[in-house]
Order: C-alpha cells, then structure tokens, then sequence
C-alpha cells in the first residue's frame, strides 16, 4: 500500500466517526486496502465510473457505511451469534464488503450475475481474509430466491442502484426472515411518489415501509434516502418472478 493510503487511514476513521461510526486502526487499514485494490482492478476493468480516492470515500465507503447506525439500532438478533445479511446485486462491494469490514459480528452474503465483478469480491474477500463471514455468490437473485437455502435465511438485505423501487423489493424480501429489515438506499428523485406506491403496495411481499431516513447530506457526495421495510411475514411463494415478467410488470 503507497503512502497516500496509508494517510487515508486517518480521514477514513474521522469521515466515518461523522456518521456515528467508529472504526478501529485495523478496519481502517482494511477499508484502505479494499479502496486500493478497487482502483487496480478498475485501471482494466470498470466497476465505478470513478475510482478516484475521494470519490471512493465519500459516493462509496461513507455511503454505505452510513447503513451501519441503522442496523445496530434496529438489533434484529437477540443472541450473541452473528446477524446475517444479504447485498443484491453487490457490484463492487458496495455495500455489502463495507458493512462486513466495519461489524465484526455480521456475516454477509453478496450476489451479483456479473462473473468479473464476483472475482473481484473474491480477490478482496481473500486479501481481508474474510473468507469466514462473507460468502460471495454468482448468480442471479430472482433465481436463488427460490432456493430453501437463501429463501427468508437473512436478518436483513440491501440492495444499491438495482433500479426502480418495485424491482428492487422485488428481488430483495423474499430473502428475509420475518421479523427482518430490508434497508434499501435511494436517491432523492421520485423519493416521495416511490414512497407513497410502496406504503400502498409492499403488503404484496409480506412487508411494511416503516422508516424513510435522508442520510447526512454534509458529509455524503449527495442526498440519499434509506427506505427501511419490516418484514411481517414469508413473502408469498411466487415472488420474485421470472426477470421478463419482473420488468414488464412491475409489482407497484
């Protein structure tokens, strides 16, 4: 690692103590790590439009850090074993590898369809040696759903810039366990009318729209919305559908 990483350390324990995280010296160190490799991996193979450190900081590692005082607030565990959560569509990581780096007690499971971006989850997974408690899956999430082992196993679920509200929920609750948390991060634009439909609709998956938070808009790149559904119940076994059907009809 150059030394410009090795200074971001400090900034990336004060940026993120901003959001009510605090990090250890060797969290840091992994966080530092994962945004090197990720610029590597990105010279020859695009993952993030832009790699450059700041960037990477504050559109990427903050903002899904950002998550991390929601679940600790919400608690779903009541014992002392590991909470488990599932990342859609994880892409680069984003946030799924962060919130395993940065709660030692959490064990994530990121799916992304894309075969280059799974190895780089894997080629960061095994230089952090997190192999333990964070498993990497390449497949496709309307798929897997169907299967008993993923199908409602999960605390909670994210999902990030997975498209429209109704895909994404979609695709996101079959996966929780009742009594589970699905926190689903969304832009400012249309926040109120994807509101609005999914307080009227999402009793379809089983769930219920319990919270809308605007994150930190002083700190993070730009304004973002967390949108938390509890989920009541299993959601009903037809959900999710094929992907055509998915996108030709959407659930709300």
């Amino acid at each position: 690692m150059n030394s410009e990483f090795l200074l971001s350390i400090d900034t990336l324990k004060n940026e993120s103590a901003k959001l009510a995280v605090s990090l250890t010296d060797e969290q840091a160190k992994q966080l530092a790590t994962y945004m090197q490799l990720l610029i590597e991996y990105n010279q020859h193979t695009n993952l993030v439009g832009n790699a450059a450190p700041e960037c990477l900081l504050y559109e990427h590692i903050l903002d899904s850090l950002a998550l991390l005082p929601v679940i600790n607030r919400l608690s779903v565990k009541k014992t002392a074993a590991p909470a488990s959560l599932i990342d859609i569509g994880s892409g680069a990581g984003f946030p799924g590898l962060v919130l395993a780096i940065a709660k030692v007690d959490l064990n994530v499971a990121a799916v992304d369809a894309t075969s280059k971006k799974v190895v780089f989850l894997q080629n960061v997974v095994q230089a952090l040696d997190l192999n333990k408690r964070v498993r990497i899956i390449n497949a496709r999430s309307e798929e897997i759903a169907h299967n008993q082992a993923f199908r409602t196993s999960f605390d909670y679920a994210t999902c990030r810039a997975m498209g429209a509200l109704p895909v994404v929920c979609e695709l996101t609750l079959p996966f929780l366990k009742p009594g589970g948390y699905a926190l689903l991060q969304r832009g400012s634009k249309q926040i109120e009318a994807e509101k609005s439909l999914a307080q009227k609709e999402i009793a379809k998956l089983g769930a219920t729209l319990i919270e809308s938070i605007l994150l930190d808009r002083n700190i993070l790149a730009k304004d973002h919305y967390v949108l938390i559904f509890k989920q009541d119940k299993q959601a009903p076994s037809k959900y999710p559908r094929p992907w055509k059907d998915i996108k030709a009809k959407p659930i709300f």
